[in-house]
């Protein structure tokens, strides 16, 4: 077997570990330690994206050698059905690359569209309240009680709607802050955004469904760490016990 050829074995079997192995292993293991698991599932997901390309790549690499191969006349001009299936074989793969591409961006952008309707509507009918750690606060006059963080034209900001402010005591609204804060240092929401377009690209993966489960997991937990450590666990559960699930 030539060299490409156990390559592309080994690339295929870490690809079979990565996609199918690795997420059991990793399924509930770090709730106590999010901000590993948020990098190790983030680590794993990017080295099975490395490995699918890596093996479509020297599998088209085989196939236009083969086919170089059979062009040179070396078995003969019996196998011209295999040297025309060959030679159409890498077109056809790439083509497929380009229409899920193409589908997978089609069915991702209306909800894109909507998350970002969302927040200008948010943005257009609050004020900015105040700076918190560098990042503007807008409270928007709305009574239910949400609290989310969101990046607008590359530029980070909370939203707090006047529920929220009112329901909460000072430390209790530090301690959203910070845990929205954190979502925003940390990057969550381009995480999120990476598990909910790997989902809606292949649902029927086991990767991409315990990624994205994970992954809306880890992040409160670790947006919650850093609200307890630095607002107390006290304001937190409080904050908790009169908002819910506001994240």
């Amino acid at each position: 077997m030539s060299l490409i050829g156990m390559l592309l074995l080994l690339d295929i079997a870490l690809l079979f570990y990565l996609s199918l192995v690795a997420p059991g292993t990793w399924l509930g293991m770090f709730r106590r330690r999010p901000n590993l698991g948020i990098r190790v599932w983030v680590t794993t997901v990017l080295l099975t994206l490395l490995s699918l390309f890596s093996s479509i790549g020297l599998a088209l690499y085989v196939a236009l050698d083969t086919y170089d191969y059979l062009t040179r006349g070396s078995i003969g001009d019996a196998s011209i059905v295999t040297v025309i299936a060959v030679s159409v074989l890498p077109w056809v793969l790439v083509a497929g690359i380009g229409i899920w591409i193409s589908l997978m961006t089609m069915k991702f952008e209306p909800l894109l569209i909507e998350a970002r309707a969302l927040s200008e509507n948010f943005m257009s009918i609050g004020r900015q309240s105040r700076v918190f750690q560098d990042i503007p606060v807008i409270l928007v006059p709305l009574e239910p009680r949400l609290a989310f963080a969101k990046k607008l034209g590359g530029e980070k900001y909370i939203f707090i709607t006047r529920g929220t402010a009112d329901a909460l005591t000072d430390e209790q609204l530090e301690a959203v802050l910070w845990h929205e804060c954190t979502h925003l240092r940390k990057r969550h929401l381009e995480i999120k955004s990476l598990a909910q377009r790997l989902l809606v690209a292949a649902p029927w993966s086991w990767l991409a469904t315990c990624f994205n489960h994970e992954i809306n997991l880890l992040t409160e937990l670790a947006a919650d760490k850093a609200a307890r450590d630095k607002a107390g666990a006290q304001a937190l559960s409080g904050a908790r016990d009169l908002l819910g699930a506001y994240c």
